[in-house]
Formats: C-alpha cells, structure tokens, sequence
C-alpha cells in the first residue's frame, strides 16, 4: 500500500470495535486531522512497521525463548565444565596417593624379604605378588604414563578454552 491512498476502490473490511474503541479511534483521528478511516490504516501500519504482526510477535517469542535455552545452555555448560575440572583435581590427588600407597607395600615387602628369620617360601611368593603389583600401580601413575596422562590433560585443556572461546562469542 506504499505510495498509494486509499480510496473507495480499496480493498473493505468490515470489523466489529470492542466498546468505547470507536470513540477512541474518533478522538485519535480528530487529534491527528484524520478521518477514522485514515487514522485506523496509520495505526495498522505503525503497528505493522513496529513490528507488530502477528508473524512477528511469535518469531520475538521464539526468540526469547532461545536465549532463555541459550543462557540455560551456557550455565549448564559451566556447571560441566566446572565438573571436569573438579574431575582433573581429584583424579590428580587420586594418582598421587596410589603413588604413595604403592610406595608404602614396596617398602613392607622390602621389609618383609629382608627380615633377620627368612619367612616361608609361600609368604615370599605373596610379598613377590605384592611388590609387583604396586610397582605396576606407581608406574602406570608416575613417569612411565606421564606424556599421555599430560596429553590427555592438554587436549581437555584445549576443550575447555574452546568452549570458554565460543561462550564469550555467543555473550556478545
């Protein structure tokens, strides 16, 4: 309807005003040296122009929708990524104490197989068993896996500042 007046050969729409409506459109359109008519296609297109279809109206509720899905996404996120962190932690503090653990049967065996009366071959074979399993559970936590352990770490290191990364530009 842009750049054409309307007039009796327009398009017609009969519509029922709630009550007192019409005395309001009246005093508008005398406000504003309009007739009804006139004053009534001026608020439909203000109203249009504003933003105010229907089409509209739902797409904005959409919107807002997903960014309360957005904003709840991101806190979600942050809880998750506080979890791994908090993972890191214990499994770094959980390593060092099978480290130590497995420091402190190495030091009971060496005890036990260097006692001033021999133990018998059977308990030899149990501290033998021992010694060998703890030497296996510190080397598989200290040195011997030290670069993947610390690879492993880098690449959730990674992980997390691409996802602090993309949080900052989904904040702007």
């Amino acid at each position: 309807m842009v750049g054409k007046q309307p007039g009796r050969g327009s398009d017609q729409f009969p519509l029922r005003l709630p009550d007192g409506m019409r005395d309001r459109i009246k005093e508008s359109a005398e406000r504003n040296g309009r007739s009804m008519n006139a004053e009534i296609v001026a608020m439909l297109e203000t109203a249009e122009l504003a933003g105010g279809t229907l089409e509209a109206a739902g797409l904005r509720a959409l919107l807002a929708e997903e960014r309360k899905a957005s904003v709840r996404a991101i806190e979600l996120i942050d809880q998750q990524m506080e979890m791994i962190r908090s993972s890191q932690a214990l499994t770094r503090r959980a390593s060092v104490e099978v480290v130590q653990h497995a420091g402190i049967i190495i030091s009971l065996c060496d005890i036990l197989e260097n006692l001033d009366e021999a133990p018998s071959q059977e308990v030899l074979d149990v501290v033998k068993r021992l010694r060998a399993g703890a030497e296996l559970s510190k080397a598989s936590h200290e040195g011997t896996n030290k670069p993947n352990a610390k690879e492993e770490l880098r690449k959730v290191d990674a992980a997390i500042a691409k996802a602090d990364e993309l949080l900052k530009d989904d904040e702007d």
